[in-house]
């Protein structure tokens, strides 16, 4: 059973360095390199109450904290989602955020997670969702074309990249990660 995650850990996985291509001598000179569509992610999954919930969540999760705790701690700020939904947005925040990771038994902030912490910047988020969400860096080339486009024809732009979306729902949920 350990050998699934052996070969997903070393061999699917993406290390914290990967996605930047070093171009100069400090970090900020890195050159961007999107992941291949098939190891991208499809999606993202909304997190209820948007932004000011995550920089709360991540707060919450500064000095670490365990799994149970951190799904009180939303339950108290969001009483109508079920345990389930939580969980779906805690995971939301770890693999498609880069925010948290397990550590042992806790949860901890990643690095881009303290650095969206201490900066309260969405943009330490945007290389991130640009190399490794599918559609994010559509938009931005889309939006740098295109002077007017609506939010509708953006999503439905988006959309046309994935043959799974027949909505233009998730598309909508990348755009407004984006705004």
């Amino acid at each position: 059973m350990r050998l699934p995650w052996l070969l997903d850990e070393y061999y699917v996985a993406p290390r914290d360095d990967e996605g930047k291509e070093p171009t100069g001598e400090s970090r900020n000179d890195a050159r961007l390199v999107p992941f291949p569509a098939a190891r991208r992610r499809k999606g993202l999954t909304t997190v209820t109450g948007g932004y000011q919930t995550l920089l709360n969540i991540l707060n919450y999760c500064r000095d670490g904290t365990t799994r149970e705790d951190l799904t009180s701690f939303v339950n108290t700020e969001h009483p109508r989602l079920t345990e389930r939904s939580i969980r779906t947005q805690i995971n939301g925040i770890a693999n498609e955020l880069n925010c948290l990771k397990l550590d042992g038994n806790r949860v901890v902030l990643t690095e881009q997670g303290r650095a969206l912490v201490e900066s309260e910047d969405p943009g330490e988020l945007m290389d991130w969702l640009v190399t490794r969400i599918l559609g994010a860096d559509h938009a931005m080339v889309i939006l740098r074309d295109e002077k007017r486009c609506t939010p509708q024809g953006l999503a439905r732009r988006i959309q046309e990249i994935n043959p799974g979306w027949t909505t233009t729902r998730t598309p909508s949920v990348i755009i407004s990660r984006l705004r």
